[in-house]
């Protein structure tokens, strides 16, 4: 299973791109964001990676590269990921590159029959 974005309910500790960037425009009030933050991820919560994984043992859907993502509902720039996480948050610049991020192609993962669940802002509201 590849993995774009993974994330989970511990974003204190700033562990990972989303729970630094929580961490950081929640306890800092600011963030530096190359391209602005223009770059795109699709957030998957752990729960539903946990998910994914027992379809593919239940189904024995081995030997497969399976892509794993939030899906379409779970596209955020990385921008929009600090704003939610703090509407007053400071964006500084950094460097211009042509890093732009990717969204995952899940469609053999929900040809499993799995869907991801957790919405990003629904989560990044109730923590």
């Amino acid at each position: 299973i590849r993995l774009n974005t993974c994330y989970t309910d511990e974003w204190r500790g700033g562990k990972g791109l989303i729970g630094a960037l929580v961490r950081k425009s929640r306890a800092d009030g600011e963030v530096t964001l190359h391209n602005l933050g223009h770059a795109i991820r699709d957030p998957l919560h752990i729960d539903d990676l946990t998910q994914l994984i027992l379809s593919v043992h239940e189904k024995r859907f081995y030997g497969n590269i399976i892509h794993a993502g939030g899906g379409n509902q779970n596209i955020y720039s990385l921008r929009d990921i600090c704003t939610l996480a703090n509407p007053k948050v400071q964006i500084n610049p950094g460097i211009v590159n042509d890093d732009y991020g990717f969204i995952m192609d899940i469609s053999l993962a929900q040809s499993l029959g799995w869907n991801p669940k957790i919405l990003f802002s629904n989560w990044i509201n109730s923590h």
